[in-house]
């Protein structure tokens, strides 16, 4: 969970590039308006506001010469909501902070950034905070992003449909 996002990479002499943003999209939203936020969140405690596909490296084994697909949601939390809780709901998702595929996050920000791995399917809760409990408040957001495979930087596969895009952002599959 984030804010914003950006990536960089290395030139050949091992340097890190400037950074680029990868998204925290511009919203047309101010969430320091309340009832913009009461009118984005149309009664829920939460809701995705935007949402991306990108193609980011993260040279973990298993993948296409390191790229990965990944969805980028942008979630707007209430002013009721304390906690975030994500459970990963994919299987081998045991590896979570948690060790059991659940883990709580505090809210910072109205806003913040959810990643999800291709194949990955999670459920994200809103908590509030009442004396020493609990309490989950509002509907859970189910989300998932279906597997997809890295063909290389600017392409992936959408193994449902069997066909290519040249860009994540093409909604391939969608």
């Amino acid at each position: 969970m984030s804010e914003e996002l950006y990536y960089s990479v290395r030139n050949s002499s091992g340097d890190w590039l400037d950074c680029e943003h990868l998204s925290g999209a511009v919203l047309g939203l101010d969430v320091e308006t309340p009832t913009a936020v009461e009118d984005a969140l149309s009664g829920a405690a939460l809701a995705v506001v935007s949402e991306s596909e990108s193609l980011i490296h993260t040279g973990r084994d298993g993948t296409e010469e390191g790229y990965e697909p990944v969805r980028v949601l942008t979630v707007l939390a209430g002013d009721a909501v304390d906690l975030v809780e994500i459970e990963h709901l994919s299987p081998g998702s045991a590896n979570s902070p948690a060790g059991d595929g659940r883990f709580s996050i505090a809210v910072r920000s109205p806003l913040f950034l959810l990643v999800l791995p291709s194949g990955r399917q999670s459920r994200v809760s809103a908590l509030r905070r009442q004396g020493t409990s609990l309490i989950t408040t509002g509907d859970a957001l189910e989300l998932s992003f279906p597997e997809r495979r890295a063909l290389f930087a600017g392409a992936f596969r959408d193994p449902m449909l069997g066909g290519t895009s040249s860009t994540p952002e093409s909604g391939a599959g969608a």
